[in-house]
């Protein structure tokens, strides 16, 4: 069994898949051409899809960003730029 989150590259594809869950995807929400967001029937996050990531992995407006940062920063960015929202910062 392996540990989770994960994440795994295909260099073939180009494609970067994260998983967060063992759940099992009950629908898939396209955000553009090149993500892909799997969801569990309760509507948590299974997983995401990054197709051709060679310059950059794009999280912008996608949900759960953080843990899909997090999984790829602890498991590896294999050398692609990751792009985030800004922060915004309250004083």
């Amino acid at each position: 069994m392996t540990a989770l989150p994960d994440v795994t590259f295909s260099e073939e594809g180009d494609i970067l898949y994260v998983t967060l869950s063992d759940s099992s995807i009950s629908t898939t929400r396209a955000f553009g051409d090149e993500r892909l967001v799997d969801f569990d029937s309760s509507g948590q996050v299974v997983g995401a899809e990054f197709i051709g990531v060679s310059d950059s992995i794009d999280l912008r407006g996608l949900p759960e960003t953080v843990r899909i940062r997090n999984a790829i920063e602890t498991r590896g960015t294999f050398g692609f730029k990751v792009l985030i929202d800004p922060i915004e910062v309250h004083d």
